[in-house]
């Protein structure tokens, strides 16, 4: 571990996440991590990461976190809200150790800032009548003690206070650094033509984000040769998939196992409903690649003004799937909207900057 020798005079800050390994929120914070340390803060992290990722990460303390251990993690919240004073911000990320400080600090009153990538209102909310009424009355509980909260993008900027019932001007948008997708795979891409298409899915693991729907959709369509799934414990996924869908499927653990890419007959469809931001399209989008997606308010609000973009129903039918990609891939077809700009992590760190400090 890279190890500052002590918390000295300059900034302080503790950063507590679950993991930093799952998924996009967890890449991010790693960025930021990196970047606020290159800007002299002294970061003590409380979380659940390997002995690699460890060393690689400019910290000046570690505690591990393991978030499954009910008692032990509100023991080791507690303890280090308790050790830290009033002038340290305390940096908590994702919804789950969210409303676990937010509560624990109706007691404490330390200085926290809530770090959330995720549709609260989609993704945590979207459950039975009593069990959200549950989790709301916890989430207004545990907004009440944090000083301010940030989010990704404007949409979930503005639904927020709505959603929750909090102050509008504790929430604050920090956009998510972005690389492009194209930088991160290890082969050199190609551009040669080809009369069928190549979908990608990307997700954590292969229970997440319809799947298994996106996976026969595609499989139905002649368009499509091949079916790339890039996910964790797939293992079982065939089962569950018809003949048809299995022999165009190719089950991918990372990014790192893509061994050719074609530039010019690939895209990425992301077919989940309650993605209010996508790393993922992101990173598509800043390499000037074609996504398909849902159409819902939060993906029409962040990409419609996007060249390579275009929406199906978020219950999509084989033909308007088809026609979907026949508009995307049409030679004849102008798409005059912009190129997407991508966040710098130092821009994204900036920002983070301005929130611990104001």
């Amino acid at each position: 571990m890279n190890t500052l020798n002590s918390f000295n005079n300059s900034k302080q800050l503790l950063i507590i996440v679950p993991d930093l390994v799952t998924g996009g929120g967890e890449r991010v914070t790693r960025e930021l991590i990196t970047e606020l340390a290159s800007q002299s803060y002294n970061i003590r992290l409380v979380s659940n990461l390997t002995n690699q990722l460890l060393s690689q990460l400019p910290l000046a303390s570690h505690r591990r976190l393991d978030w499954q251990r009910k008692i032990q993690r509100y023991k080791i919240v507690a303890s280090e809200l308790l050790r830290c004073d009033s002038h340290t911000n305390i940096l908590v990320v994702l919804t789950g150790p969210i409303i676990l400080v937010g509560l624990l600090n109706l007691i404490f009153g330390r200085s926290v800032i809530a770090y959330e990538h995720s549709d609260i209102e989609k993704l945590y909310l979207n459950s039975g009548k009593y069990k959200r009424k549950l989790r709301l009355l916890g989430l207004r509980a545990a907004f009440h003690s944090i000083r301010r909260v940030a989010v990704v993008s404007d949409y979930l900027c503005e639904r927020l206070p709505i959603v929750i019932g909090c102050d509008c001007k504790k929430v604050a948008v920090i956009r998510n650094p972005v690389q492009p997708f194209l930088q991160k795979i290890p082969c050199k891409p190609t551009s040669q033509t080809s009369t069928f298409l190549t979908a990608y899915i990307i997700g954590r693991n292969s229970q997440e984000k319809r799947h298994r729907e996106a996976i026969e959709l595609l499989a139905a369509s002649p368009l499509v040769e091949k079916i790339v799934l890039v996910a964790r414990e797939a293992t079982t996924l065939r089962e569950h998939l018809s003949y048809r869908a299995i022999s165009k499927l190719d089950i991918l653990e990372s990014l790192s196992e893509i061994s050719s890419f074609n530039t010019n007959k690939s895209f990425l469809f992301s077919y989940s409903i309650v993605e209010s931001y996508s790393l993922v399209i992101a990173e598509w989008l800043a390499s000037q690649l074609k996504v398909l997606t849902v159409d819902n308010e939060p993906m029409r609000r962040l990409w419609q003004h996007c060249h390579g973009s275009y929406f199906v129903p978020e219950i999509c039918s084989i033909g308007e799937l088809e026609t979907a990609l026949k508009h995307i891939f049409d030679d004849k077809h102008i798409d005059a909207r912009s190129f997407f700009e991508p966040t710098s992590t130092k821009s994204s760190g900036d920002d983070l900057i301005k929130l611990l400090t104001n």
